[in-house]
């Protein structure tokens, strides 16, 4: 999932900076690419809460 929230905020930058060019908004492009870093923020902590459990053999 991180790896598809990067991706995506890749595809808005992109989207952002080649807006005046397409005579699109960059605001709104702007504005995913900034919730999109906040999806990836998520996910990093996430994924660094579980990690180290998540190849663990349980004892049980």
């Amino acid at each position: 999932m991180r790896s598809a929230v990067v991706g995506k905020l890749g595809g808005w930058e992109t989207l952002a900076a080649l807006a005046p060019d397409l005579g699109l908004p960059a605001e709104l492009f702007t504005s995913l690419a900034d919730r999109a870093r906040e999806h990836a923020d998520i996910f990093g902590r996430l994924h660094h809460h579980v990690a180290g459990d998540a190849f663990r053999i349980s004892a049980e």
